[in-house]
């Protein structure tokens, strides 16, 4: 109860101060009070202060990148079209692990901007980072798959692992990652646990397709420009051909809009949970990137709480996008971490990452400032996660805690006030 009762002072507060809704701000939306947001809130206000690591091991030696076009053969006859960012000029009997991104977005044209600088920094750094589009969209062949996170979909992706593994450049190790939804398809692969799968890196991504992707939102149906995109992607041929051949056209001219599906599902139920198994499948080592402010945040601390492999995340103050990319900010750099992540899963170095705390929260500071958000200064907020069973009533996180959030702590400093929870 007297948990319940700060999150409706904080509600109050947001709405006599008139706090912009979120819902302007990207793709996922969520209303600011919910549970985990609290939770994860006051883990950063009641911490010790720090940077994020530095790693171990020392700087490698970057390698020259190149770019290869390769088909991936499915059982069925349906070729993939990945793009392979591929160290250059390997020594003799050198193997690289595969880091894979499997997304319906077209690589050749739409993504191809934002693909290069985060694949081919990875291969730079020795390995091969390799961009696949999913069948009937972009460059790859076939028919589109009937929905999102599709059976289809999952099982051409184990495929997909499985051909990347056995590469005479691989190692057998394959590490997956993405945003959003190759964040949500990362996720779900694991679950599946391919034999040579073993390590994700899910960016704003959750495993609850009802209850927080972006179709339904608080239960009532949403309809964006993303949805609209989805149902017209396929009707374009890959780049840099846009191919008119009627076999190619005619079958994602035919395949009927995913929106008009949806509407036939406004319930959560087994259309929502088919796509996905429990999170306590998973086995596979989990490094997960949230933003406060965007609508996936909620799954990080479910995964802790669930997921029996090892798990390590950072949050910041962030929307839908890459912490480089961070909006509103401050920006910081993820894939150096992604890299010590990486490294200690795939290559078996020890890079300290898992010597740390688990769980990271950045937070912006609240001094008033000229600059733009994204280049304001940050703190860093690391605690260990503790299961809901470790936790006391003297700990931080209980939710029977007597001490008024706003009373000063024993160390005689402050906290941060209770309204930066809901500013910038």
């Amino acid at each position: 109860m007297l948990f319940s009762s700060y999150l409706v002072r904080i509600q109050n507060w947001c709405d006599r101060t008139q706090l912009p809704s979120f819902a302007r701000h990207g793709r996922a939306r969520a209303p600011v009070p919910t549970l985990a947001l609290a939770m994860l809130t006051i883990l950063a206000l009641s911490t010790g202060l720090g940077a994020l690591p530095v790693p171990k091991t020392t700087t490698p030696t970057l390698h020259t990148v190149h770019m290869v076009q390769q088909w991936i053969p499915m059982p069925d006859g349906v070729r993939l079209s990945a793009t392979l960012y591929m160290p250059a000029n390997p020594k003799p009997g050198e193997k690289f692990p595969a880091l894979l991104e499997y997304l319906p977005y077209r690589k050749d044209d739409a993504t191809a901007a934002r693909d290069y600088p985060i694949h081919a920094w990875f291969a730079a750094r020795g390995y091969v980072s390799v961009r696949v589009d999913i069948r009937g969209f972009g460059a790859s062949e076939g028919t589109p798959t009937d929905r999102e996170y599709s059976e289809q979909e999952q099982l051409d992706g184990e495929q997909v692992i499985a051909w990347l593994a056995a590469q005479p450049w691989s190692t057998g190790k394959v590490g997956m990652f993405g945003i959003s939804w190759g964040g949500f398809n990362s996720i779900q692969l694991a679950m599946r646990y391919p034999p040579a799968l073993k390590a994700i890196l899910a960016v704003d991504a959750t495993e609850q397709l009802f209850h927080d992707d972006v179709h339904y939102i608080d239960g009532m149906m949403h309809f964006d420009e993303f949805e609209l995109n989805m149902d017209l992607a396929p009707s374009m041929t890959g780049a840099p051909d846009y191919s008119l051949d009627e076999k190619i056209l005619g079958p994602r001219f035919e395949s009927a809009p995913w929106s008009l599906m949806y509407f036939k599902h406004q319930r959560d139920g087994q259309f929502w949970h088919a796509p996905i198994k429990p999170l306590s499948e998973i086995k596979i080592p989990c490094f997960l990137i949230g933003g406060l402010l965007d609508g996936y945040r909620d799954s990080i601390p479910r995964m802790f709480e669930q997921v029996k492999a090892p798990v390590k995340a950072i949050i910041g103050p962030w929307n839908h996008t890459f912490p480089n990319d961070a909006e509103p900010g401050p920006q910081i750099e993820w894939r150096d971490q992604a890299l010590r992540w990486w490294d200690y899963w795939l290559k078996n170095h020890d890079t300290g990452i898992m010597e740390e705390p688990p769980l990271s929260i950045l937070y912006a500071r609240l001094a008033r400032s000229r600059s733009p958000p994204q280049n304001r200064a940050g703190k860093m907020a690391r605690r260990n996660w503790m299961a809901p069973e470790e936790r006391s009533e003297h700990n931080a996180l209980s939710l029977r805690s007597t001490r008024p959030l706003n009373r000063p702590r024993q160390t005689g400093r402050p906290p941060t006030p209770l309204r930066s929870v809901c500013r910038r």
